[in-house]
């Protein structure tokens, strides 16, 4: 490894990355991040930061690209693109990212990654990505914090923003690949009172390929083809006094498939004829009010009361062991919580930030399954006589209270320094279930007992075996239980200034992740079970369990990461070099069970930027970013999938500027090919091509041409897909894309 970091900074000098564009030196002195749930200058932050602002989202978007697909594009330690509606495989660093939207953590014990498209680009005003693990925001932020900040309202007293879009493939060149994109938003100011209104809705039909074939839907994390979006958002604020204020902030988001085709295999293609009612789904709404006191004990006050759920619904997956079937799963969760955080100036060199997370979340899964004969009989296209919902694993109410504390000291001109500390307490009530498997075999227990009999008649299980068998299956409920357990996370940072345009930082900090509680205990097996007695009829070994078995505790991840950044009126960039390691991992095994292992799992690599305005006109960017993982095993050391750390990463720009009236931006951003223990992944070069023209002041038109030059390829997401769940969910990337938006403020 010390042979990697060397050749990595050698590299480093020359390769670079600045995907949000160059700002002057005045104005990146002004920018404040939310790196320790405070704002503070950006040159202050002992970690790799990128800030992407309303006007970069505007510019450096087709029209239907999500969130995920932008971020994918630009910041270099996260993963790429997935052309799906997950954004599993988009890690931070090779580890889960905490998306936070307004202050509000997204995470769920349930880990089911669609945060990221839960949020249309359109009604944010700004994207902070903090790199390295975060231990004062808490679970779910080992690689870092994307933190989403909404639109604020107009300080005019009426103002309108009014946004048309359309998106087509060049192959076909019509309706049958269209996106349609609206949105209206209304706010103002009155006086002490603030105000802002925005829905939007956009329809999308079908995806094609580079070669202007479609592409079906993908069975196993569901894509967005055939699906109505709509979104709204209300904010209320008030200024009660010089010293204090309050906003009331509410949000919703859903997104519905409703499409016709399905993935025929031998080959792949999409074929018309889909039967199916209850198609994937996404919402997700929150409601937040947080007041703010600029004074209070001689401290600033903020505290956040927030109620948030969503809903996922999946693509029906079959399986056929141990008995055929054909699932559906839905996923739900709800939360409540309140943060409060004091921060306060101790004396001119210290300053300090503490403060209390509470929160408490109610989660479940169920599920319905299909007729899979006539599921099989029609090559996956019907799905009819679905049955009632049963358990898909246990719900599980999950309680979580934290304190935390960072203080940042100026131990000289040039240097400072900060120090964090965050412990929380962790409650999981595991509720009564039944496991999916007992409900599979009760419902299919005739076809058990026929396939025993033949097994027996031809010698393979001992005589008898069927008679041993009680003629109905009885079902084992899986008792639920209690668990109790705590985490333990600290950050330790430094920044020095080698001039006031340049400075190096050095940072040490841990974080942390809840196990998926429901989804490890989906499989578990109650000690009443008849499932090992059955399991060897399908060569399968099963044994029971209890939840205490589970031993579950927190996935705590340490991080550190040094480097430099510098900006002066003309160049700008910085350079890191990092490495995280946890001491559990997940291991999805091919009978799509999930195992909580108790191995180190290690990640090291490097990211580097650069930034030149060559001219008034002209600026020029590059970028590399780089990184290796490996997991112990009990056979050495393993190569960690690209699905979990990107493959090197490389990207550049260049951008036009015509005064204030034109802008024109071509970037490229390539993928390497990616060796692993198990699934090896081909890399990839994607040229976007945008452009901005403003009419006036307050209009301007937007065009971009996405995959320029109509790259073949599939996504690092769908290599994987297509490896762990069937061609089914090999679906090739989007071919050129050609969009067109107007906007209009006034």
């Amino acid at each position: 490894m010390k042979y990697y970091f060397a050749n990595s900074l050698i590299l480093g000098m020359f390769l670079a990355h600045s995907p949000f564009g160059l700002l002057q030196a005045e104005e990146k002195e002004r920018i404040v991040v939310s790196a320790s749930r405070q704002k503070e200058s950006l040159k202050s932050v002992p970690s790799t930061v990128q800030v992407l602002g309303k006007d970069d989202l505007d510019r450096l978007a087709g029209e239907g690209a999500s969130l995920g697909e932008i971020l994918g594009r630009l910041v270099p330690g996260l993963g790429a693109p997935t052309q799906s509606v997950s954004s599993y495989g988009q890690t931070l660093r090779g580890r889960e990212a905490l998306i936070v939207i307004d202050g509000i953590p997204q995470s769920e014990n349930r880990q089911v990654s669609r945060q990221l498209g839960t949020i249309r680009p359109e009604l944010i005003e700004r994207i902070e990505v903090i790199s390295g693990a975060n231990a004062v925001y808490g679970s779910g932020a080992p690689g870092g914090v994307i933190h989403i900040f909404t639109r604020t309202p107009s300080d005019r007293e009426l103002a309108f923003s009014t946004k048309l879009g359309v998106s087509v493939a060049d192959r076909p060149m019509d309706s049958r690949s269209a996106v349609y994109d609206a949105s209206q938003e209304v706010s103002g100011t009155l006086g002490e009172f603030q105000y802002l209104a925005a829905v939007g809705v956009e329809s999308r039909a079908n995806s094609f390929d580079a070669k202007g074939k479609q592409i079906a839907p993908e069975p196993a994390q569901t894509s967005s083809g055939d699906s109505l979006a709509r979104e709204a958002m209300v904010k209320l604020a008030w200024a009660l006094s010089e010293k204090s204020s309050l906003e009331l902030n509410g949000q919703f988001y859903s997104s519905e498939q409703d499409s016709k085709y399905y993935a025929a295999l031998a080959p792949y293609r999409a074929e018309s004829g889909l039967e199916l009612s209850r198609q994937p789904l996404s919402s997700r709404y929150q409601l937040s009010l947080n007041y703010t006191q600029n004074e209070f004990l001689g401290q600033e006050l903020s505290v956040i009361a927030y109620h948030r759920a969503r809903l996922y619904r999946f693509f029906p997956f079959a399986l056929t062991q141990p008995v055929p079937l054909v699932n559906q799963s839905e996923s739900k969760a709800a939360l409540s919580g309140i943060k409060l955080s004091l921060s306060s100036q101790i004396n001119d060199q210290v300053s300090l930030i503490w403060g209390v997370d509470y929160e408490q979340e109610s989660g479940s899964q169920s599920a319905r399954s299909y007729d899979y004969a006539a599921y099989q009989q029609s090559a996956g296209r019907v799905y009819e006589n679905p049955t009632e919902p049963y358990d898909y694993g246990p719900d599980v109410d999950t309680q979580k209270t934290g304190i935390f504390a960072q203080f940042k000291w100026l131990m000289m001109e040039d240097l400072q320094s900060r120090f964090g500390l965050r412990y929380e307490l962790i409650s999981q009530k595991v509720h009564d279930f039944n496991p999916p498997l007992e409900t599979a075999l009760q419902r299919n227990w005739g076809t058990v007992l026929a396939r025993a009999g033949q097994l027996e008649a031809a010698g393979q299980i001992p005589s008898g075996t069927v008679a041993s068998l009680p003629s109905t299956y009885p079902l084992s409920s899986f008792p639920g239980g209690t668990l109790d357990y705590d985490a333990k996370a600290f950050n330790l940072g430094m920044t020095y200034d080698l001039s006031p345009a340049q400075s190096l930082f050095f940072q040490a900090s841990q974080g942390y992740e809840l196990a998926d509680t429901a989804r490890l205990m989906r499989d578990a097996i109650a000690e009443t079970s008849l499932l090992p007695t059955v399991g060897p009829l399908f060569k399968l070994s099963l044994t029971t369990s209890t939840v205490e078995d589970l031993e579950a505790a927190t996935i705590g991840t340490s991080n550190f990461e040094m480097g430099w950044r510098g900006i002066w009126s003309s160049f700008s960039g910085n350079f890191a070099i990092f490495f995280n390691q946890s001491d559990k991992t997940y291991r999805f095994n091919r009978d799509f069970t999930v195992d909580l292992l108790k191995q180190k799992k290690r990640i090291y690599g490097y990211e580097t930027d650069l930034n030149w305005r060559l001219s008034e006109s002209y600026s020029l960017g590059t970028s590399y970013s780089s990184s290796k993982g490996e997991m112990d095993t009990d056979s050495g050391e393993e190569a960690l999938p690209a699905v979990e750390v990107s493959p090197a990463k490389w990207t550049v720009f260049t951008e036009y500027r015509t005064g204030s009236n034109f802008n024109l931006r071509v970037q490229l951003a390539q993928l390497s090919d990616y060796t692993a223990s198990e699934i090896d992944t081909d890399g990839y070069s994607v040229v976007d091509a945008f452009a901005t023209y403003h009419f006036a002041l307050h209009s301007r038109l937007q065009a971009g041409v996405e995959n320029v030059l109509g790259e073949n390829y599939k996504t690092i997401f769908h290599q994987w897909a297509e490896e762990t769940y069937g061609q089914s969910s090999g679906a090739p990337a989007s071919g050129r894309r050609i969009s067109l938006a107007y906007l209009v403020e006034f």
